[in-house]
């Protein structure tokens, strides 16, 4: 019974912390969706790229179902930006910050 309750408290806690994560990654893609707008690229490139970073490994997100390919995305936005290309680079780093939230929303609702 004890190990039950541990379980479930896990469970809980998890999908808490969870749900604050999230919330603080989409708080950091919004804020870069805004400065996109504004023509701001530095800004939404920064922000998305944090927003990555809080989300954390692809264990945060993965799940055996689809095929994961925001790595190979994030490739293609780190050459952007070395060209120089801060707007392409910014749109598809942001682009794999909201698949990855997707995911993440998905796998969290599966547990």
């Amino acid at each position: 019974m004890i190990k039950f309750g541990i379980a479930i408290f896990t469970l809980l806690f998890c999908a808490v912390a969870c749900a604050s994560v999230l919330e603080q990654v989409q708080s950091e893609l919004n804020v870069g969706e805004d400065a996109h707008e504004n023509e701001e690229f530095n800004l939404d490139l920064a922000k998305c790229k944090n927003g990555l970073k809080l989300l954390g490994s692809p264990n945060a997100y993965y799940t055996k179902v689809g095929i994961d390919d925001t790595g190979l995305k994030l490739t293609l936005a780190e050459v952007a930006e070395r060209q120089g290309n801060v707007e392409r680079a910014s749109n598809i780093t942001c682009r794999v910050l909201k698949d990855r939230i997707e995911l993440t929303k998905r796998k969290v609702s599966e547990e």
